[in-house]
């Protein structure tokens, strides 16, 4: 399964808001200019728009090594901007050295894909995200525990609640925030370069390096 090739997305900025109006973090869209070529609407789920929060925080949750079972892996481990998304490896290494039986497929235009995982056995990247970090063979943990570590850190909280409008930290919204970002990330190697409503993502950092 190879994802056709398509031209870098070129993100313009968010919903512009000014004054005692501006739309909250959480419900402030990106916009984008599609690359030529690309079909005419990006598919967004309607339960997950694409927010500058909600890619801010996916980014960190990707790199993030706390959502392996000991601390040594993140979703970035396996998919490197630098290697087309891919860790160049003929199968994944997870945690604890860990040896997959497929090898770490592109997320390279994954925002269009109708199917996931070289076997499509999900659609979305929803539910795409959710499945490696309880597999022996990627992540090895377990939901309850990914939501208790994040839920311990007061700059998580704080970030939910600027995603999603509350603080609540559930396994589904790390998994739709996770999805944001590959979705809106996929199509470029270096981060985007925001506009105004866009300030948490002037710290995004290349796709690929490791740490939250």
């Amino acid at each position: 399964m190879r994802a056709a090739s398509l031209a870098p997305l070129v993100l313009g900025a968010g919903l512009a808001a000014c004054g005692p109006h501006a739309a909250p973090d959480h419900a402030t869209p990106f916009f984008s200019a599609l690359p030529l070529g690309a079909p005419p609407q990006l598919p967004v789920p309607a339960g997950n728009p694409v927010t500058a929060a909600r890619v801010e925080l996916g980014r960190r949750l990707f790199f993030d090594t706390r959502l392996s079972r000991d601390r040594t892996h993140s979703c970035g481990s396996c998919h490197r901007a630098n290697l087309a998304f891919t860790d160049g490896r003929p199968t994944a290494v997870g945690t604890g050295g860990a040896v997959g039986r497929r090898n770490a497929p592109t997320l390279l235009n994954r925002a269009y894909g109708e199917s996931m995982f070289w076997d499509g056995r999900v659609r979305t990247l929803e539910e795409q995200a959710l499945l490696p970090m309880t597999s022996p063979l990627e992540l090895a943990n377990t939901h309850e525990e990914i939501e208790r570590r994040l839920a311990a850190s007061a700059s998580y909280r704080r970030a939910f609640a600027r995603a999603y409008g509350s603080e609540p930290i559930t396994i589904e919204r790390v998994a739709a925030a996770i999805a944001s970002f590959e979705r809106h990330h996929g199509f470029r190697r270096h981060a985007l370069r925001p506009g105004p409503d866009s300030q948490g993502l002037r710290r995004a950092r290349p796709a690929g390096a490791h740490g939250p």
